[in-house]
């Protein structure tokens, strides 16, 4: 084996060479994600229904909607402006 090279090959081929090292690293690592997951979920559902409620207390508080005032006529002050 080429020694300056002996560490690529160690770490390219070490899932087939230590495989339950590899296995019980990536499970554990896993469930450490999923607990993470699992404490850091709440804040971001509390955020969201932080907003939900604000989004509906703004439609129910909203003014009416404004007139149209739209007219085909054309504006003689802005014709002489362009």
């Amino acid at each position: 084996m080429d020694e300056e090279y002996g560490w690529y090959d160690s770490i390219l081929n070490f899932p087939s060479h230590h495989p339950w090292i590899f296995w019980i690293v990536n499970i554990v690592l896993l469930l450490i994600l999923a607990f993470a997951a699992m404490i850091a979920i709440w804040p971001i559902l509390a955020e969201m229904l932080i907003f939900l409620i604000a989004w509906i207390v703004s439609l129910i508080c909203a003014p009416d909607q404004m007139p149209d005032n739209f007219t085909n006529s054309i504006n003689p002050t802005i014709e002489q402006v362009l």
